[in-house]
């Protein structure tokens, strides 16, 4: 009888360990798909990023001019994140660190989005040194957004290319780790 309560209790810990590594390996993979994802998303927007720097500094300087009414302003449509929508339940797989520097990230992008859009939808209604000064807060966004979204594309590519056993060490180094 001692004997099948021992291995009974043997196999039910057995159970809940392989339970728990199947769970984390399931959050792991899930992780690094996220991790993945945005940093592509992030990676695709840097040369389009540079073009409207380019493009920002030279109606600076045609307005600065005195050549306004030779700009062109159409309307945009508001640019989709795909990766960073679809996953916003999910973020919170890449760890705090990571979802911090995510969210400021993509949180300047759409404060460009935001400044750009009002620019070119009210452009008529501003004077000059207000059009300026929006077209230097709209380039303040995006160049924060491309200097700190360099780097994380950096961060989430390696968080992408970790193996399972250097993710799971990693967690619990950090659990572990002295206050």
């Amino acid at each position: 009888m001692e004997a099948a309560v021992i291995t009974a209790c043997i196999t039910l810990v057995g159970f809940i360990v392989v339970n728990f590594i199947a769970e984390d390996f399931r959050r792991f993979r899930n992780g690094t798909s996220v991790a993945a994802g945005l940093a592509g998303e992030l990676g695709s927007y840097k040369e389009p990023q540079e073009l409207l720097l380019k493009y920002m500094t030279q109606m600076t300087e045609i307005i600065t001019k005195g050549h306004r009414q030779t700009l062109a302003f159409r309307g945009i449509d508001q640019p989709k994140d795909r990766i960073f929508e679809a996953n916003l339940a999910n973020l919170g797989l890449l760890g705090p660190d990571l979802v911090e520097e995510v969210a400021y990230v993509y949180g300047k992008i759409n404060g460009f989005r935001v400044g750009f859009g009002l620019i070119h939808e009210h452009h008529a209604d501003m004077p000059d040194n207000e059009l300026i000064a929006r077209l230097q807060g709209a380039r303040d966004a995006i160049e924060s957004a491309g200097t700190r979204g360099q780097l994380l594309v950096a961060k989430l590519s390696a968080r992408a290319k970790l193996t399972f056993m250097d993710w799971l060490l990693s967690h619990f180094q950090r659990e572990f780790r002295p206050h």
